[in-house]
C-alpha cells in the first residue's frame, strides 16, 4: 500500500506541473476511474492529479465498467498454482467494499437496455441485470481465452469482432431480437480492439486494420463503413485512445513516450478536442490502465 501511495503522490505531481505547463487547447473537468494492476485510482480530468481509491489484493484488474452513480464492476485476473483465474466484481466507491459476481471478465453494464455483457472464456454472454433468473444468452462462442473485441453503439446494439486467420469480421448482434449481422463493409475500415462509440456523431473512433502496428492511426468511421476522416495526433509518438467524453465533445488520448533518459516508456494523457483538433497534455506521466469510466463533473 505505501508503494501505490508513494506512487500515485509522485503521479500527483507530475499532473499538477503538467496542467501549469500546458496551459493552452482544450480544458475538461470531471474524472476517470482507472484500474492499473491491483489498484483502483481517480484521475481528475481538470488538475491532471491521481488519487488512490482501493488496493484489491494480489490481482490484476483488467477491465472497468460503470455499474451506477456509486458502483463499479471490475474485471481482475489472479494466479493460483500456476493457473489464471478470472472473476468480476461490484465495488462500492462510498464503503470500498467488493464483492464477487461472477466468474469471466471484460465485463459491461449498458444502462440502456440494463443488461451485463462479460466473457467466460468460451463465449461472450449477456442476462439481464434485474433477471430473477440471471441465466445467460449467448452473444458468440469462440476459441478458448480467445476472446473478441466488442463494444455497446446503444439502443440494445452491440458490436463483436471475430478474427478469422489474420482478417478480422465484426458482427452486430441486437439483444432484442438476439440475432446477428455481418458487418463486412465496418470490417474493412476499422479493428474493434480499442476503438471507442462516439455517441453524438454516430460514429467509431477506430485504427484501420491495415495500420502499422507501432504508430496506429486513428480515424472516425460511419456503421456503413464509410471513413469521414483521420485525426492529426499531437505528436509523432504512438498513441491509444482512452475514453470519449460525450458531455464535452473531447477525447481522452494516452501517449506513449520514451527518451533516451527513460528506462521504460512514460504514458502522458492528452485532450483532444474532435470538433476543432486542438489538443493539450495535461499529464506527463500517468498510466490509466486497460479501461477507464467517466464520471462527469455532476455525477
Amino acid at each position: 500500500m505505501a508503494r501505490m501511495t508513494r506512487y500515485l503522490a509522485l503521479a500527483t505531481i507530475a499532473g499538477l506541473l503538467a496542467s501549469c505547463e500546458n496551459g493552452t487547447g482544450p480544458t475538461a473537468s470531471g474524472s476517470l476511474y482507472f484500474g492499473a494492476g491491483y489498484y483502483i485510482g481517480e484521475f481528475d480530468l481538470a488538475s491532471g492529479a491521481s488519487y488512490p481509491i482501493a488496493n484489491l489484493g494480489e490481482v490484476e484488474i483488467t477491465h472497468l465498467s460503470g455499474l451506477s452513480d456509486d458502483e463499479l464492476l471490475v474485471s481482475i485476473m489472479s494466479t493460483k498454482e500456476t493457473r489464471n483465474r478470472f472473476h468480476v466484481l461490484r465495488f462500492n466507491l462510498d464503503s470500498q467494499q467488493s464483492h464477487f459476481t461472477l466468474n469471466g471478465t471484460a465485463a459491461r453494464y449498458l444502462p440502456d437496455s440494463q443488461a451485463i455483457l462479460y466473457d467466460d472464456g468460451l463465449a461472450l454472454l449477456w442476462f439481464l441485470r434485474r433477471s430473477r433468473a440471471r441465466k445467460p444468452a449467448t452473444i458468440y462462442t469462440h476459441s478458448h481465452r480467445i476472446a473478441p473485441s466488442y463494444l455497446s453503439t446503444g439502443d440494445g446494439l452491440i458490436l463483436f469482432e471475430s478474427m478469422l486467420g489474420d482478417s478480422n469480421q465484426i458482427r452486430q448482434f441486437n439483444l432484442s431480437t438476439q440475432e446477428s449481422t455481418a458487418l463486412p463493409r465496418i470490417s474493412d475500415e476499422c479493428r474493434l480492439r480499442g476503438a471507442l462509440w462516439i455517441g453524438d456523431r454516430r460514429q467509431l473512433l477506430c485504427q484501420s486494420p491495415q495500420t502499422s502496428a507501432s504508430k496506429p492511426a486513428y480515424r472516425l468511421v460511419s456503421i456503413d463503413g464509410q471513413v469521414s476522416r483521420e485525426l492529426e495526433l499531437p505528436t509523432e509518438n504512438r498513441f491509444r485512445a482512452v475514453s470519449y467524453l460525450d458531455d464535452q465533445g473531447l477525447l481522452v488520448l494516452s501517449e506513449s513516450v520514451r527518451t533516451r533518459f527513460d528506462s521504460a516508456a512514460r504514458n502522458a494523457v492528452w485532450l483532444y478536442d474532435l470538433e476543432t483538433g486542438d489538443s493539450r497534455r495535461i499529464s506527463d506521466d500517468q498510466h490509466l490502465g486497460h479501461s477507464v469510466v467517466y464520471r462527469s463533473k455532476g455525477d
